[in-house]
């Protein structure tokens, strides 16, 4: 198996194989130290390669919940603000109308997304490296903004009035939606700890 990267563990695992190739077509090739026997070779590269594979895996997924996460909060901004058209026709009182748009500008406020900047398999020697991302905002940005997507729910929960034609703007789908956010911050949180643990290992 030929591996793609050229670069920290993948290129010692490939450095290996080419190793093994070598001194399998060398028949004076025979040393006294198990360890350095063909088979016991081998038997570390099939180790190696699986484990590089397992790391390459997880970060496949941590990328996917990260991307996925993002998809999800691409419409809040948007969504708010119409929730917030509604709630103005419906002649609130001023208080209530006031928390509604209070909450809304720390949504509107919030930045939308972390970008993480492209590794390689050279990441993976330096943890620091691999966490390498230019953050608009903290790391809470995402649990605080649904959490104050839930206030802002909370809130319409004791306005009787408030009952929109829009599908999604009915207040059973946008408690689905903001559970949907939170859930996606926490698979964020657990592949991106199922990674740390695996290249720390």
């Amino acid at each position: 198996m030929t591996l793609q990267y050229e670069t920290g563990h993948a290129k010692n695992v490939a450095n290996l194989q080419k190793l093994i190739e070598q001194i399998t077509t060398y028949t004076n090739y025979n040393p006294s130290i198990d360890n350095l026997k063909i088979p016991a070779i081998t038997e570390l590269y099939d180790n190696a390669l699986a484990s590089l594979n397992n790391v390459i895996d997880k970060r496949n997924a941590n990328k996917n919940a990260i991307h996925l996460r993002q998809e999800l909060y691409e419409d809040l901004k948007s969504k708010v603000t119409r929730i917030i058209n509604q709630l103005d026709v419906l002649n609130l009182t001023d208080g209530i109308f006031e928390q509604a748009k209070s909450l809304n500008r720390l949504i509107q406020r919030s930045r939308k997304t972390t970008k993480t900047i492209e590794t390689n398999e050279d990441d993976f020697n330096d943890e620091e490296t691999k966490n390498k991302e230019t953050k608009s905002t903290s790391r809470q940005s995402f649990t605080e903004t649904a959490e104050n997507l839930n206030k802002l729910l909370q809130l319409i929960e004791i306005i009787e009035t408030y009952n929109p034609n829009i599908e999604d703007l009915k207040l059973v789908n946008l408690k689905t939606y903001q559970k949907e956010l939170v859930k996606a911050t926490q698979k964020v949180n657990q592949t991106e700890a199922e990674l740390k643990n695996r290249t720390y290992k």
